[in-house]
């Protein structure tokens, strides 16, 4: 419905299209054009043909401006993947060492006790919990903040024992008399424990740099200094040592120190949970919020296993092992992630869809089982947990508030559970039983059911960590003292 009327230049008084003169200032409208009303539903009155006009080219430089910017996120999203996928979802080709060197273990030895942070507590042996005491030496541990003591495992070697303070101290003593051989400080610290290979020691710092030192001497072999900052330690496969750092993988030649290459890993872009494992074709790399599979060889994101408070992971045959302060879960090799979780961002997106009934849930990760150790709303009520070990059948974890956990390796059930008061050491499975450090007692427990088999008290002070070697338990006692049983 359009009508047509007349405009007074003059006092700008709308009059009828016939009209000859304007009824407020008698101005002559005789020579005035008439214009077109167009009615305005919206306002429900009716406005001029230009301010139409004007009206339509606002709508369409906002629908053409709206257009635009869609264009240009579809582009900058496309791009982005474009660049996910060459620079971070793969990796040149797998470059070999000079040399292919493995940890120096042998048939009476286990992996962590020389250092293999993604070991097994497993001494596999028949072993007598009822020693001598030979000696003890005290450290002199100076307080960091509101630490002190040891920051990582003892660990041995032909006649060494080897530990690091709080303080970044880096301590060799003579596993025969307990004297001290040698003594450094490291200026990064070292936050995770030490690799030994053949007669060397290899470790990674917060200031970036990558060291093996001689074990006998103290003398560095070789070190090689990054721009970056290592606060996990390092693992071995094939004379490659890998590193993680805040946002990066690290792979270095063991036997020269030379940086193989480093590449930014998609999810690795905060502080790294512990250590990389690599086994075969697989690497797992650990964050905070998850477990990355990747092909070893080319750096394919295969899997990605979501979690919280990664504290360990070790990587069996075809099966990875992940233990989080809130589950433990066994994944085979063939798991493969879903498609959103090659998309950044897209796995966010669809979980907010998902909150308001707009998408389906996301289904849960390929698995072979998981074990939930969290309790309360989202198992937000987390313990720590400390080293786990492992045999044909079992899965052994201990936690900070005493508690002792048996889980058959196969299904994820839960086999029997002990609750101890105070402090609890990393459980260490023997062919005698699982043997663990409660307080002041060593405790030797059935392996099936949990029962106490025997108990000595060292009457030494309180156990925070133990080791075998050669027979010889070597523990710390109330973070300042080492003690050597035989």
């Amino acid at each position: 419905m359009n009508e047509k009327h007349k405009l007074c230049p003059k006092c700008n008084t709308e009059a009828k299209a016939s009209a000859l003169l304007c009824r407020k200032c008698l101005f002559n409208l005789r020579d005035e054009p008439a214009i077109i009303k167009i009615f305005d539903k919206t306002k429900n009155d009716f406005i001029s043909t230009d301010t139409r006009l004007s009206i339509q080219s606002n709508y369409l430089k906002r629908k053409s401006i709206s257009i635009s910017l869609i264009t240009i996120y579809l582009i900058i999203f496309f791009l982005g993947n474009i660049i996910y996928i060459t620079n971070y979802r793969t990796v040149p080709e797998l470059a070999q060492s000079s040399k292919k060197i493995q940890l120096s273990t042998s048939t009476n030895a286990w992996p962590t006790e020389f250092g293999n942070a993604n070991g097994i507590r497993n001494y596999n042996k028949e072993f007598n919990i009822y020693k001598n005491f030979a000696w003890e030496y005290n450290f002199n541990s100076t307080d960091f903040f509101d630490l002190r003591g040891l920051s990582n495992n003892i660990i041995a070697h032909k006649n060494f024992i080897i530990f690091s303070l709080v303080n970044g101290e880096l301590v060799v003593l003579s596993k025969e008399k307990g004297e001290l051989i040698w003594s450094m400080n490291i200026s990064g610290l070292l936050d995770s424990t030490p690799v030994i290979i053949k007669d060397a020691l290899f470790f990674s710092q917060r200031n970036g740099k990558i060291t093996s030192i001689e074990i006998s001497t103290g003398k560095i072999i070789w070190q090689t200094s990054t721009k970056d900052v290592f606060l996990t330690g390092l693992d071995l496969f094939d004379g490659i040592l890998y590193a993680n750092s805040l946002y990066s993988l690290y792979l270095f030649d063991a036997n020269t120190g030379q940086k193989i290459w480093s590449k930014k890993i998609q999810n690795i872009n905060t502080y790294p949970s512990t250590s990389p494992t690599a086994k075969n074709e697989i690497l797992v790399i650990n964050t905070p919020n998850a477990a990355l599979h990747l092909n070893r060889k080319t750096g394919e994101l295969l899997h990605t296993h979501r979690t919280s408070w990664l504290e360990h992971s070790y990587i069996e045959n075809r099966t990875m092992f992940l233990f989080s302060k809130n589950e433990i879960a066994s994944i085979d090799q063939s798991a493969r992630g879903y498609w959103w979780d090659k998309v950044p961002g897209l796995r966010w997106t669809w979980g907010q869809f998902t909150l308001w009934g707009m998408a389906p849930a996301i289904p849960r990760d390929d698995n072979n089982w998981i074990f939930y150790v969290g309790k309360g709303n989202y198992r937000r009520n987390v313990i720590q947990m400390k080293l786990p070990a492992l045999d044909d059948n079992y899965i052994f974890t201990s936690y900070i508030d005493g508690s002792i956990k048996a889980i058959n390796k196969q299904n994820g059930t839960l086999i029997w559970e002990k609750q101890y008061q105070g402090n609890i050491t990393d459980p260490l499975i023997t062919k005698s039983g699982l043997l663990i450090g409660n307080e002041q007692d060593l405790i030797l427990l059935n392996l099936k059911n949990g029962n106490e088999i025997s108990k000595v008290n060292l009457n030494k002070g309180v156990i925070n960590q133990f080791i075998i070697a050669n027979e010889e338990i070597v523990a710390e006692i109330n973070s300042e003292k080492i003690i050597l049983l035989n």
